[in-house]
């Protein structure tokens, strides 16, 4: 008995639609997006921090703010202490552990994906700053500043201690 129309090539293809189909019927996994958070602990001199901290674009432009005071690194007027950074998986918590200790779990906004809030711990130095913060991916913020108590044996003059946080 032979079945008309019915060739090698249709078998072929009807074996093709119904993996097509149980495909389709499965759910898709999802991607956990990723975020970089870079923190930057910067000596500054005490007055100049003082200037920075009270400047109105602490609060609208800190990546303005961070990119002057890396201007001065470079000039040897003020130096990093610590840049530790991480990638963190939204929702999860994430640990780097270098000179400085950067524990951080992001999350994301539900209606806006480009932005949420980041609770952090950032220890170096005997040290511990803990904040919960809003952000915007691509964005800095200006976490607060340590005053040190002492003069470590490369700066000239008392400094305080500027922290920053970019995620990317």
């Amino acid at each position: 008995m032979k079945i008309r129309g019915f060739t090698p090539a249709t078998a072929f293809l009807a074996g093709l639609l119904s993996c097509a189909v149980k495909a389709a019927e499965q759910p898709k996994a999802s991607l956990t997006p990723t975020l970089i958070l870079h923190a930057h602990v910067l000596s500054v001199p005490k007055a100049r921090a003082a200037e920075f901290i009270s400047s109105p674009e602490m609060k609208t432009d800190p990546a303005a703010v961070l990119k002057r005071i890396k201007a001065m690194v470079a000039e040897k007027k003020a130096f990093y202490i610590a840049n530790p950074s991480l990638n963190a998986a939204v929702g999860t918590r994430a640990v780097s552990d270098s000179l400085a200790t950067l524990e951080a779990e992001a999350k994301l906004s539900s209606d806006d994906p480009t932005s949420g809030s980041v609770t952090l711990a950032l220890i170096y130095a005997k040290q511990r700053i803990t904040t919960s913060s809003p952000f915007r991916v691509g964005g800095t913020l200006f976490l607060g500043s340590v005053d040190p108590g002492t003069i470590a044996p490369h700066e000239r003059e008392p400094s305080t201690h500027l922290i920053f946080l970019h995620v990317q």
